[in-house]
């Protein structure tokens, strides 16, 4: 058991004490201030029965007594003796005053609280002026006046000061618990670790306060840390409890989400009294729709919350539980109760608009709730959902908070709900924009990590990884986006993906039937859009039989049906929309638009009474622009039908008169009506005023190519070029007809392609206008009128080819004749159709005239009888010229053949001087290298005469011998040199000077040297060596020689003449005996004789001397 636990009062000028237990306290806290008086105990046993009282929770004893120690003559008493512990009594009074100012409502009241506060802690801080209990009260008066400046003040005083002379942390962590409130999470973390620096003893509260930073600084893992070690030091931390539970709550997996349960109830048994613990506990209860027991749990949070910010997100809690049990008095009770408690907490405005939504109130207070709560909470996205409903019902509205919502797509870039509730507010406003945002959220919304969530689903499906689907109707409003900007596949893709989402049973995908009934519809219609008629018939008619009241779809088979020119069956789907629908508007307008589309114009009877009085007759469809607008075209188009009839002219000017007034009555009502516009110029056209016309339809066509794709009026264009053409500019009509088809109708519609022919049959463009028609009836193969004025084309094209003027001897004059009589039989084929087309199905089907086709079919007889005539004159012409043509071929080749002969002869005779060139450089060079290898021997020679060395000079005079040997048989030249003599002065073939004379290249010889030489080897004899050398030399190198049998004449010198010797082998040669060669001095001999000696003349003339040079 306990002991219990006392105070003891010391008894003066005594060592008794007076045990005072806690647990028996008096009532009156006078009679423990009587004997703490009387006894004079020390002041710090005052302080110690206020906070005895204040533990027990006697809050009216505590503040007595408070007051009983701050008297006067107890300050009086205790001054000097008590410093701390007054400042302490003084200050915990205080406390109680600041504490009551909060609490209380009454202005005045609050201020005289706060003035007593002030009061007493200015009273503490005079007491001692670096005590940090003092600056601490202060601090928390400034924070209960909002003064945040000066509460920091205070506060980062109290941290430099001391607490009765010993260092604190409180000024600290009183600054740290500021800053957290600011939301300077990183400034409040740097304090409180310096605090748990200063005092690792600290509480367990200053690693609670580092736990939270982190949390809100985004570090999950150190915050959970930070919470673990509180809950070690402290484990009845109910704070530390909550902040684990928010962190598994946030993990996103439902392991974490049962563990963050699991730890807020261990909270709630440790403190079930905390207002955060037990406002977490409501908002789980809400999520898992436990409503009432989110209610109960809110309002006693709010019971127990300590300020008015956070009683009024309690009442909030409270109030979200009354909505959702359907109990709108009772939520919009805490709802205003929570915005009178914090005017700046958002979801009760948020609520409230949601209660005056559900209650059919003013959408303007809801958009003025949401507004405000958008101010407190800029880009909010589920206040700008709401939003963006209701601006879309109220376009006045819209446009001024579009860039609210831009905005908020710009700070939220990655946000995809913002992107997607951009789109569909700017879908009626802007589309191009609205566009781009649901390309921008269908993107984000792909890149999107799959759902954890999703994973169990996908491993019982097979899949390895979580298979995501799309919301269909983010799927479904883009393809309706792409669609209307005429991006029609796109949409098909993105219209089957929506319905294969809602097919899949998803949470995200789980839409209702009429959902899912309206995306059948919106494919159907795409695939139409995009050529596949059939398929979208199917389509049509599978959701009739799903949903027979589904009266759309029996419009589009109608549409289908007179598009296809169906009109019976056309006809009878429109009158089963009617019959579905009781005559709507719609309906109705689309009957009418059959009988205008009827080429029988009795039926435009009809559609008048259809739209004068079942439409624009009935008050709630008087101001219908389809109806008014199809009234005009009706009168508009009427007037053809009636100008050929007497009085015409005034019935045109009426007819003009209505269609100008319903116009202009459609373009009041709606000053953007482009079909208005377009009308209006189309009545200015018809009146031949073309220039205002043209003028009109080209701004109505800038408008619709401004809206990128957006607004599409094909009329416009084809009437712009209906314009050009009747101003006669061909070539620019066939060219905005070309752009309309290609833009507008995929080159698909008859009609422009008609009009398109007659622009290229005006510029006389016969062909390209029947290939035009050739297109246009592949469309259209039902309509007779399109054959006929094929065949009109056909037959003006062989007019016109048959009075084609034509120059002399034309050579397509026969191939043009031909093809304009091939022309006319197709035209009069054509036409013999028709004629029997109208006699079996009558004029209603064929609108021809019988006395017009008659003509036609004559005129072409006649006219191909007179072709066949020219055509037999352009045969006969024809077969002149060829043979013309024949004649001058043939002496064209003759010529060409003269002048190639001419030219082979040419490269002949240039080819053989090639070779003659070639023969003689070959002859030359060889005969060069000949002399340069006689000068090395003569030379060697030399050498060896003036060693004396006999034996060189005998292999010498050997070899001399073998070369004049060799000489003597040279071989022949080449067979085209054969026969050539020797002129003077004749010059090589190429113009040139022949080589010099080869006499000239032994000028540098001695004769008389080179005898002396050979005297001194004993090879001349003295007789010899007593002859002149020179004249020994020249006879050796001017002898008589006979060529060809005929004697030459003498050489002359070196350089008295010009030209070739040509040389043939000589016959006589290869007989001569060959001469006995002298032997040497020193051989046993006799003496030279008389033959040896002119043996060694000729030797020696030989080795010095070609015979052979010039």
């Amino acid at each position: 058991m306990m002991e219990e636990e006392h105070i003891y009062i010391p008894v003066d000028q005594s060592e008794e004490v007076v045990a005072v237990p806690l647990s028996n306290l008096p009532e009156d806290p006078e009679e423990i201030v009587d004997v703490l008086k009387a006894e004079m105990v020390p002041f710090s046993l005052w302080v110690d029965f206020a906070r005895a009282y204040l533990a027990q929770d006697k809050i009216p004893q505590y503040q007595r007594l408070l007051s009983f120690g701050t008297e006067k003559d107890v300050e009086d008493f205790y001054r000097g003796k008590g410093t701390f512990e007054s400042i302490q009594l003084l200050c915990e009074l205080a406390a109680t005053h600041v504490d009551a100012a909060r609490a209380e409502s009454n202005k005045s009241s609050k201020t005289e609280r706060f003035a007593k506060a002030a009061d007493l802690l200015s009273t503490a801080r005079q007491l001692d002026f670096h005590e940090q209990l003092s600056s601490i009260g202060l601090g928390e008066l400034a924070l209960a006046r909002d003064d945040i400046e000066g509460a920091k003040r205070e506060f980062q005083q109290a941290a430099r000061h001391r607490s009765n002379g010993k260092e604190n942390i409180a000024g600290i962590l009183m600054l740290a618990k500021l800053h957290f409130r600011q939301s300077q999470y990183a400034d409040a973390l740097k304090l409180y670790k310096m605090a748990l620096r200063r005092h690792p003893g600290c509480p367990p509260h200053v690693r609670l306060g580092i736990a939270f930073c982190h949390f809100h600084l985004g570090r999950p893992k150190l915050a959970e840390a930070a919470f673990n070690r509180t809950i070690a030091l402290d484990p009845h931390c109910s704070s530390a409890y909550i902040g684990l539970a928010v962190l598994s709550l946030n993990s996103g997996t439902k392991q974490g989400r049962a563990q963050g349960v699991h730890l807020l109830y261990e909270a709630f048994e440790s403190d079930p009294s905390n207002p955060h613990l037990l406002a977490l506990l409501s908002q789980h209860c809400l999520v898992n729709d436990c409503h009432e027991e989110a209610r109960q749990l809110a309002a006693a949070a709010a019971e127990l919350a300590e300020s008015d910010k956070q009683k009024a997100k309690c009442v909030m809690l409270e109030g979200r539980a009354w909505h959702a049990l359907r109990s709108a008095r009772e939520a919009a009770r805490c709802y205003t109760q929570a915005r009178k408690l914090d005017t700046k907490l958002p979801l009760p405005h948020y609520g409230l608009a949601q209660l005056n939504l559900l209650q059919d109130q003013s959408f303007h207070t809801s958009i003025n709730l949401l507004e405000t709560a958008l101010q407190q909470v800029p880009g909010w996205q589920d206040a700008l959902q709401v939003l963006g409903q209701l601006y879309s019902k109220m376009p006045e509205k819209a446009a001024k908070s579009l860039a609210q919502f831009r905005e908020a797509a710009a700070r939220s870039p990655s946000s995809m709900e913002v992107w997607e509730m951009l789109a569909e507010l700017l879908a009626a406003t802007d589309p191009p924009g609205s566009l781009h945002a649901y390309k921008k959220a269908l993107e984000l919304y792909r890149a999107a990590p799959h759902s954890s969530d999703s994973a169990p689903h996908a491993a019982e499906n097979g899949h390895t990884e979580p298979s995501i689907h799309l919301n269909p109707k983010l799927l479904n409003n883009a393809a309706v986006m792409h669609m209307r900007g005429g991006n029609f596949q796109v949409a098909l893709e993105l219209i089957e993906e929506a319905i294969q989402a809602a097919a899949s049973g998803d949470a995200v995908s789980n839409v209702t039937a009429s959902s899912q009934v309206t995306m059948g519809y919106n494919h159907a219609r795409l695939q139409e859009s995009c050529g596949r008629r059939r398929e979208a018939e199917v389509s049509y008619q599978r959701i009739l039989q799903e949903f027979p009241g589904y009266v759309d779809c029996y419009l589009r088979l109608a549409c289908l049906q007179g598009r296809r020119g169906d009109l019976p069956a056309a006809h009878e789907w429109a009158s089963k929309a009617l019959a579905a629908s009781n005559n709507a508007p719609d309906a109705l307008a689309v009957q009418a638009s059959l009988y205008l589309a009827d080429k029988d114009k009795s039926q435009w009877d009809k559609a008048k009474e259809i739209l004068e009085k079942k439409l624009l007759g009935k008050h709630e469809n008087r101001h219908d622009a389809y109806a008014q607008l199809a009234l005009g075209n009706l009168f508009l188009n009427s007037i053809s039908h009636s100008a050929k009839h007497p009085g015409s002219e005034d019935r045109d000017s009426k007819q003009f008169t209505r269609a100008l007034a319903l116009y202009k009555r459609a373009l009041e009502q709606n000053p953007g009506n482009l079909y208005a516009v377009n009308g209006i110029g189309a009545v200015l056209a018809e009146q031949g005023h073309l220039t205002d016309a043209h003028d009109i339809f080209g701004q109505v066509q800038e408008v619709s190519a401004a809206s990128e794709g957006f607004f599409q009026m094909p009329e416009a264009s084809v009437n712009l070029a209906s314009a050009a053409l009747a101003q006669q500019n061909f070539a620019p009509s066939a060219q905005l007809f070309q752009s309309c088809l290609r833009r507008h109708f995929h080159g698909q519609s008859s009609r422009v392609l008609l009009y398109l022919a007659r622009a290229q049959y005006d510029a006389n463009r016969l062909l390209d206008a029947k290939k035009t028609l050739q297109r246009a009836i592949h469309c259209s193969p039902w309509d007779t009128t399109l054959a006929f004025n094929l065949a009109v084309v056909m037959q003006e094209y062989g007019v016109r080819e048959l009075k084609k003027e034509r120059r002399a001897g034309d050579p397509n004059k026969l191939t043009e004749l031909t093809a304009a009589g091939v022309q006319l039989t197709q035209a009069w084929r054509l036409f013999t159709f028709h004629k029997s087309q109208l006699d079996r199905l009558g004029k209603h089907t064929v609108p021809v005239d019988k006395k017009k086709l008659a003509a036609h079919l004559n005129f072409c007889n006649s006219t191909f009888q007179k072709a066949q005539v020219l055509v037999k004159e352009a045969e006969k012409e024809e077969e002149a010229a060829d043979e013309v043509r024949a004649a001058a071929q043939h002496a064209i080749q003759l010529a060409a053949q003269a002048r190639q002969a001419e030219v082979w002869a040419r490269e002949q005779k240039a080819e053989q001087a090639r070779l003659d060139r070639e023969a003689a450089g070959r002859q030359q060079a060889a005969k060069m290298e000949r002399l340069k290898q006689d000068w090395r021997d003569n030379e060697a020679a030399r050498q060896a005469a003036e060693q004396g060395d006999a034996s060189k000079v005998d292999r010498k005079r050997k070899k001399d011998q073998q070369a004049a040997a060799e000489e003597a048989a040279f071989i022949e030249p080449d067979d085209d040199l054969d026969g050539a003599e020797y002129q003077p002065g004749d010059e090589s073939d190429d113009g040139q000077a022949g080589p010099a004379d080869d006499g000239n290249e032994d000028e540098g010889e001695d004769p008389a040297g080179a005898a002396a030489s050979l005297a001194g080897t004993g090879l001349m004899s003295d007789s010899e060596e007593a002859a002149e050398p020179a004249a020994e030399v020249n006879e050796a190198l001017e002898p008589e020689v006979e060529v060809d049998g005929q004697e030459a004449e003498p050489a002359a010198g070196p350089s008295s003449h010009k030209g070739r010797l040509k040389r043939h082998r000589h016959p006589d040669v290869a007989a001569q005996p060959e001469t006995a060669a002298p032997e040497d001095d020193d051989m046993d001999s006799d003496g030279p004789q008389d033959d040896g000696a002119q043996a060694a003349k000729r030797h020696r003339a030989a080795l010095f001397q070609d015979s052979d040079d010039e």
